[in-house]
């Protein structure tokens, strides 16, 4: 496995102690006694000399300042002083001549390693004084097995020879581990064609190089700062809401996905979206799940409750099966909510009145005790009243005689005076009389229209002012002209009506000279002359020939 030197840091990590270094007496402070000598390498607890190609335990060697000849900071292989402590291990990468030679060492760590999590791998080395050479792959190398094997590779290496000497050099890269390794070697387990030496010290004694090794350390990094998922929502609770749901996850989220439960009734608008919509079409209580992601891997699960209320569901009536007569008013009611509002009235509550000029739209709101709202409208169709009119045969008619009334504009009519539901009708007053109509259509709209027919006995004697008459002008038949046979009073009028009983003419006492009225722009035909003064009136029929 060949190193990480950059940071790679993965979201999920087992309960461990993130700053604890896992080698074993990790500046080879510990010992098993003093009386160590060259090759012991293994007098530094925890640690032990790896056999090479099958040969026997290497000559690693062990310093400390317990002793004087094998001590620290001055020994045969030079002087140093130990980056940390009284103690450090010399070790050789490469012999020229020597077949593979090593003096790899190896120990077994305090706690396996944990799959997936990433660790800082450190250890520092120098040069040691009395030696010509200077080697690249000085190396760190976790196994599952004691006794670590060359296979040319490692997780941890120098990847340049190291010339350092009076100072330590400091190796340091990521791991993240691939297996629950429980071993950890030092020194070069590479072969030597893939090993290069260099010239550093051609006045040395000694034809190739040895290292002092000093402070392994092999520590958890602290887990990813993945996103802890959180988020807000606005928007109404009643339902068919659409609600605004905002992420608040921090550590930098780059992905996102929702989730709403139960599905049915909720339409969410993007799921991976940072901030979106959800469209609630049924009450009910749903939960909508967040996990926020960032480039360190997925976050926390946030869910959280939001309760959906319905709508109030309405129901509108009218009196008139919302149908009404022109001018007429009609009653609207409404209930299944708390409090109402109409949209095109000045009024509320759950009964109005109202007074349509034509069909209209009634709409209403309602709420409930939640405060939602629910709709409902209503058309109210206005019916035309009918359009009557009243003819006759004859308008004014000789006392004893009879006329036809006939009306029109309605499908049935009623006649008053007489309470009679016949159209045309036959009637004889005795006296003029105002007849009325109610006609009523096919709707049940009604209207009411009203006819005067005049009666006059046309023969026998009238009385004007007390003045008995038989005949009050002459001549007649007349070619327009008449002569009253008195004169008339003050306060008097004349009218002429045609034989339909409409008013033609009118004229003031005043405005008849000489007892004489000139009728002769007429027509040719049959009129009625109507004299009315304040205390009686007369009339005769004219004949304009």
């Amino acid at each position: 496995m060949r190193p990480f030197l950059s940071l790679i840091v993965f979201a999920a990590l087992p309960l461990l102690s993130l700053a604890q270094n896992l080698v074993t007496n990790p500046s080879f402070e510990s010992y098993l006694n003093c009386n160590f000598s060259q090759g012991d390498a293994d007098y530094a607890t925890g640690w032990f000399k790896s056999p090479v190609f099958n040969q026997p335990p290497s000559h690693a060697d062990y310093f400390n300042s317990c002793t004087n000849f094998f001590g620290v900071p001055n020994n045969p292989w030079g002087t140093e002083a130990a980056a940390t402590g009284s103690g450090y291990v010399a070790i050789t990468t490469k012999v020229p001549g020597w077949g593979q030679y090593r003096e790899n060492i190896y120990s077994q760590l305090i706690n396996p390693l944990s799959i997936g999590v990433t660790y800082s791998l450190t250890f520092k080395l120098s040069l040691c004084d009395n030696f010509q050479l200077a080697s690249d792959k000085m190396e760190l190398k976790f196994s599952m097995f004691p006794n670590i094997s060359i296979s040319n590779s490692a997780h941890l290496f120098a990847s340049s020879p190291v010339t350092q000497q009076n100072g330590w050099t400091v190796i340091t890269g990521t791991f993240t581990a691939d297996s629950a390794y429980t071993y950890i070697g030092v020194g070069n387990f590479f072969d030597d064609a893939s090993t290069t030496e260099i010239l550093t010290c051609p006045s040395c004694q000694q034809a190739f190089n040895i290292y002092y090794i000093d402070d392994i350390s092999v520590v958890a990094q602290a887990p990813a700062p993945t996103p802890i998922s959180h988020f807000n929502y606005t928007g109404g609770y009643c339902q068919g809401a659409v609600v605004h749901f905002t992420d608040s996850s921090n550590n930098n989220p780059n992905n996102w996905s929702w989730t709403v439960l139960p599905q049915s009734g909720a339409t969410l608008s993007n799921p991976t979206a940072q901030n979106p919509n959800i469209l609630f079409s049924l009450p009910g209580t749903y939960t909508v799940g967040l996990q926020a992601s960032n480039n360190f891997g997925p976050g926390t699960v946030y869910y959280s409750s939001i309760q959906i209320y319905p709508n109030p569901l309405l129901t509108l009536s009218s009196s008139n099966n919302a149908s009404v007569c022109a001018g007429a008013s009609v009653q609207l009611g409404v209930g299944g909510a708390n409090t109402y509002t109409w949209n095109n009235t000045m009024q509320s509550g759950n009964s109005i009145t109202v007074f349509p000029q034509q069909n209209t739209y009634y709409s209403v709101l309602g709420a409930n005790a939640f405060g939602c709202i629910g709709m409902d409208s209503i058309l109210v169709v206005v019916r035309p009243n009918p359009n009557l009119s009243i003819s006759s045969s004859q308008n004014i008619i000789c006392y004893g005689t009879s006329t036809q009334l006939q009306a029109s504009g309605a499908q049935s009519y009623l006649w008053n005076p007489g309470n009679t539901a016949v159209n045309p009708i036959q009637v004889s007053p005795l006296s003029t009389t105002v007849y009325t109509v109610t006609g009523t259509n096919l709707f049940g709209c009604s209207a009411t229209s009203q006819h005067t027919i005049m009666v006059s006995e046309c023969i026998g004697i009238d009385y004007l002012n007390g003045n008995k008459l038989e005949s009050f002008f002459y001549p007649n038949p007349s070619q327009g002209k008449i002569v009253f046979n008195f004169t008339l009073p003050e306060n008097s009028s004349v009218f002429i009506y045609d034989h339909l009983g409409q008013k033609v003419r009118e004229f003031k006492a005043m405005e008849v000279k000489q007892n004489q009225l000139d009728l002769s722009e007429l027509s040719k035909g049959i009129y009625f002359v109507k004299v009315e003064s304040e205390y009686s009136s007369m009339s005769r029929r004219l004949i304009i020939d």
